[in-house]
């Protein structure tokens, strides 16, 4: 899979979904049903490309996004879009959202390292964070984030620019500031960088700009604002981010400019916009900007799909037997028999310890399946012949069930408790969603494991962590 291009994986990934969704059912004009694809699957199909006939050559790969092409972009008046990435997955995903450029921001410090504000960024992290997501790039035109006191002198700076290119593998590299900065800008030209302006908010230097505020509010200083912007332009920047800028500032610094400004905070008039990663997908657990619009929010769908992965682990859900690597039962016989020559004295005998792999955190095992109920009884782990008490309950458990498992105990060899919430049970208008099963199940099982249940058989109708189908 590794050795072929994330274009032919894409496909690939794609097709094997629509392979293996079910086809609904709807009728034609004689009434005769007719397979047909759900509206996500439908619309998922229709954004392959389609097969080449025969005879013909195969479709070119997405065009790399240059500086030409952004020119290009610029003189048709099309939007620019530009997203911020910070490793491998957050570029395949801008990548493949079909984002214009990838802005590897100093800002990383903040949304990934968990660090108050930008000036903490080091050279040797914008180098890293840019090499893994030039990695995960085909497309997007890459811009690297030159961070704060990596540009004291004109010389460093380009030596830095430099230094981001060839080993960071990005296309261009950002700067902040205005005429302090020109010099600077001149030298990176000079040794063959492309070089971004950014003007307005320059988060490096927020504390002598007074804090994360507006700049060129006044007159005076939005005059300032645009005649920096025509200074960096003539110093070779080939586009220029303005950020937290008054609209009407930006937009006449984009009307009097002949290179692509790109806006953030700074309205709809400028050429472009760039948006940072975790904003736009409500990643981040601090202050959201009044400018940023959270176009998802994802962390609280990732933070329940760890929680059931966390459930699952506890209660001996995963990983199933299809997770896991067999032997040939030969070779395993032989490496069993090896093996116990070297076992220390006080090794729990084979099957004890298999068990254990298989049990839940005490004595208690989750059973989920009617297979794996006669493998356990197979096994001898559940005697056949031996008395069982059962008692079944919905879940939410309280004193009137555990007293039903203490007399099951008092009277049985084995006892099982069941969770089984049966939707028939529930009158129509009665909210079966709310019905507290799943949020007890923790405190369920910890209760029925001090009872002293052996066996806990969980159905699928609660939707906890187990077995896909």
């Amino acid at each position: 899979m590794y050795g072929r291009s994330v274009h032919t994986q894409r496909r690939e990934v794609t097709e094997a979904l629509l392979m293996q969704e079910p086809m609904e059912t709807a009728a034609d004009k004689s009434g005769a049903a007719r397979p047909q694809r759900s509206g996500f699957m439908k619309s998922l199909a229709q954004a392959l490309p389609p097969e080449p006939k025969a005879g013909e050559p195969p479709a070119k790969s997405p065009v790399k996004v240059d500086l030409r092409q952004l020119r290009g972009k610029y003189e048709r008046h099309e939007p620019i879009s530009m997203v911020t990435a910070y490793d491998y997955p957050s570029a395949r995903l801008g990548d493949a959202a079909g984002a214009d450029m990838l802005l590897v921001g100093d800002s990383v410090g903040m949304v990934v390292l968990g660090q108050d504000d930008t000036t903490e960024v080091t050279m040797e992290m914008m180098v890293h964070h840019c090499a893994a997501v030039a990695r995960g790039v085909s497309k997007a035109f890459l811009v690297g984030d030159l961070p704060f006191g990596s540009c004291l002198t004109p010389e460093e700076a380009a030596a830095n620019g430099v230094r981001l290119v060839k080993e960071g593998r990005v296309g261009a590299v950002k700067i902040e500031g205005g005429s302090r900065v020109l010099p600077h800008i001149r030298a990176i030209v000079d040794a063959g960088v492309a070089v971004m302006g950014h003007l307005g908010l320059t988060p490096q230097s927020y504390t002598a700009l007074g804090g994360f505020c507006v700049q060129g509010r006044s007159a005076e200083a939005a005059h300032a604002l645009l005649e920096e912007a025509k200074l960096l332009e003539q110093a070779g920047c080939f586009g220029l981010v303005l950020e937290m800028v008054p609209e009407p500032v930006a937009r006449e610094i984009t009307r009097q400019l002949g290179i692509p400004t790109i806006g953030i905070g700074a309205g709809a008039g400028t050429s472009g916009q760039v948006q940072v990663f975790h904003d736009l997908l409500g990643l981040y657990d601090k202050k959201v900007p009044r400018f940023s619009h959270q176009f998802a929010r994802l962390e609280a769908p990732m933070t329940a799909a760890l929680q059931e992965y966390v459930l699952a682990v506890k209660t001996r859900g995963f990983p199933q037997p299809r997770h896991a690597f067999a032997m040939p039962q030969a070779e395993q016989r032989a490496f069993e028999q090896a093996s116990e020559a070297t076992a220390p004295p006080d090794a729990p005998p084979r099957a004890l310890a298999a068990a254990h792999a298989g049990a839940a955190p005490s004595r208690t095992r989750v059973v989920r399946t009617v297979d794996e109920w006669r493998r356990l009884q197979a096994e001898g782990l559940v005697p056949r012949g031996a008395s069982l008490g059962l008692v079944p309950t919905m879940g939410a458990l309280h004193e009137g069930h555990l007293s039903l498992v203490r007399l099951a105990r008092r009277d049985n060899t084995l006892v099982a408790a069941s969770v089984f919430v049966n939707p028939k049970q529930f009158a129509p208008g009665e909210d079966l969603a709310t019905y507290p099963a799943l949020a007890t199940w923790e405190r369920d099982l910890a209760a029925l494991e001090a009872a002293g249940v052996d066996l806990v058989l969980l159905t699928r109708t609660l939707t906890l962590p187990s077995p896909s189908p």
